[in-house]
């Protein structure tokens, strides 16, 4: 009986490790981001079918994020002096870390290797226990 919650407790384990882990970053709420284009229209709900709220005439203007996530299509924001909430598409702001913040390839490449041969060991270990 011992021996068979060891293999399911390995098991478990093995299964929360193989679980991809979000890699980059997104924008939450108190996080910031930067707008892309010159002229980016703050609008009053997510879509092009809403009114403009203000036009931002500035690449790398900083917005506050209010709500949503970069994946998503739109995100709601407020203006860095908070005269104005409303939502921008994604495809036009991006996170406002430095690049430095971001992963190398190989960096993520030999981390995600990394990972793969500790699951094995663990396995290994759990399992012969």
């Amino acid at each position: 009986m011992l021996k068979i919650m060891k293999k399911m407790i390995a098991l478990v384990l093995i299964a929360a490790l193989l679980i991809p882990a979000q890699i980059g970053f997104t924008a939450s709420a108190a996080e910031s981001i930067k707008t892309t284009v010159s002229h980016l229209r703050i609008r009053s709900g997510a879509g092009t079918n809403h009114s403009i709220v203000t036009t931002l005439t500035k690449s790398g203007t900083v917005l506050n994020v209010v709500s949503g996530k970069l994946s998503d299509s739109w995100i709601k924001v407020k203006t860095s002096d908070g005269k104005h909430t409303g939502y921008v598409s994604t495809a036009y702001v991006q996170n406002n870390k430095t690049a430095a913040a971001t992963p190398k390839p190989s960096t993520l490449r030999l981390s995600q290797q990394q990972n793969r041969l500790h699951q094995r060991q663990l396995y290994r270990q759990l399992w012969q226990a």
